[in-house]
């Protein structure tokens, strides 16, 4: 059997689901278009602006990346599930995102501002079962007598969004509306997901109940249990302006009180996308018995299993070709920022990312200081899913009309593959 078919799986959930939860501490750095990010009615500085940047983020309640990573005999570096076993709750959620945003542009005109831009998203979520990783380790061998759900749930996008937006602003009220055209790189979503294996403690006869259900758009192919591959891509304009196409709108509010306190509320990502360019469907229903066999006697063997046919009927994967939809996981906000003085500035906001119960929350409070004209600098602490202590900080540099930013949520763990909450921002602003 060839085991690394297996092993890909676990690849795939580490490396390729990209999230929910997405840096919110730049949302307090003052004068960059980026703000307008978290809130369309936030665009209602300058006359003309132009932007750029790139976000990362990861968030994970199970193992981390270098849990499942181990020193092998050569010094080289080894994928062991079994090294993060015993981190692993009995279901882990993966969430991530990446944006990269080509550009962005902001015109003041008469009655109103105008503005848009592009860029390309990648997010998603991702739950696998610790009996997952004990089979792909042990096999069904330690687990006679036993069920082992064995099905992971996938929802993953990558996508282009091309936008136009307006802002108005009443006195101290801005209102502000984005419409997102979305054109879809790849999909892969599990609408149902049942696999369960029982094996027996009589006759070690193998049970396999399945109820399983996912569809796949470029990001998935299928032959047989010993013949599959995902086929993620990285930043790509695939299908732009063309096929998987779909909509999406951000609405948002804000409000001025004074020179001193700024309140803001916004609701983005409103759509969904239509996958049309070589849909596929994947499906396994039924449950059906053989007789047993142990996987482990095989998992640290070149030997090949002689019943994969068996366990290939048993799953009986049909695909089928049939377009389908993708929502886009909302996003709302609930922002605050006071002027303390000319130097001190401190704010709060509230995150929360996701569909149905499926829902990533961050709650922040911040304090930024201008230290010179040119120069702030930012500390917030967050409380995240399931990581409640976040010390984030930030900070931007202004040269004449134009600003760079960096920004994280959480700097202890930057580039740490040991960590479980991991996200950086940066950008740069022009204006004028």
């Amino acid at each position: 059997m060839n085991i690394s078919k297996l092993i890909s799986l676990v690849v795939f959930i580490l490396f390729t689901s990209i999230a929910i939860g997405q840096n919110v501490n730049y949302f307090f750095i003052d004068n960059i278009y980026q703000r307008s990010y978290f809130n369309p009615a936030l665009n209602d500085e300058g006359k003309f602006s132009i932007s750029t940047g790139l976000g990362v983020d990861f968030i994970t309640n199970g193992p981390s990346i270098n849990d499942f990573i181990i020193n092998g005999p050569a010094d080289n570096l080894i994928l062991s599930p079994a090294n993060a076993i015993s981190a692993m709750n009995d279901v882990n959620d993966i969430y991530a995102y990446s944006s990269v945003n080509t550009f962005d542009a902001s015109i003041k005109l008469p009655f109103c501002r105008l503005s848009f831009g592009h860029a390309w998203k990648a997010n998603g979520w991702m739950s696998y079962t610790k009996d997952l990783a004990n089979f792909i380790t042990f096999g069904n061998g330690p687990f006679v007598g036993e069920t082992l759900n064995l099905a992971p749930q996938i929802d993953y996008i990558n996508y282009n969004e091309v936008y136009l937006g307006l802002q108005k602003s009443f006195g101290p009220l801005s209102i502000g509306v984005r419409a997102k055209r979305l054109n879809g790189v790849e999909a892969i979503k599990t609408e149902n997901s049942k696999i369960d294996l029982t094996t027996s403690d009589d006759i070690y006869q193998l049970t396999l109940d399945t109820d399983f259900e996912m569809v796949a758009s470029n990001a998935f192919s299928y032959t047989d249990i010993d013949d599959f591959e995902f086929n993620i891509q990285n930043f790509s304009f695939d299908n732009f302006l063309s096929n998987n196409g779909g909509w999406a709108f951000d609405l948002g509010v804000s409000l001025s009180v004074g020179e001193r306190l700024e309140l803001s509320l916004s609701v983005l990502d409103i759509g969904s996308i239509n996958w049309d360019v070589d849909p596929k469907r994947y499906s396994s229903h039924g449950t059906q018995s053989f007789d047993g066999i142990d996987i482990a006697n095989y998992i640290n063997t070149d030997d090949e299993i002689v019943v994969l046919d068996s366990i290939e009927s048993l799953l009986d994967i049909t695909e089928s070709s049939s377009e389908f939809s993708t929502t886009l996981p909302t996003q709302i906000y609930l922002g605050a920022r006071f002027k303390i003085s000319d130097m001190w500035t401190v704010g709060a906001i509230l995150q929360s990312i996701g569909n149905g119960d499926r829902r990533s929350n961050v709650f922040g409070l911040n304090v930024t200081a201008s230290v010179y004209k040119w120069l702030s600098a930012g500390v917030l602490y967050s409380a995240k899913t399931g990581n409640v202590a976040n010390i984030g900080i930030s900070a931007a540099l202004k040269l004449g009309p134009l600003t760079g930013f960096l920004s994280t949520d959480n700097i202890l763990k930057v580039g740490d593959f040991d960590g479980t909450n991991s996200n950086l921002r940066a950008g740069l602003s022009l204006r004028i």
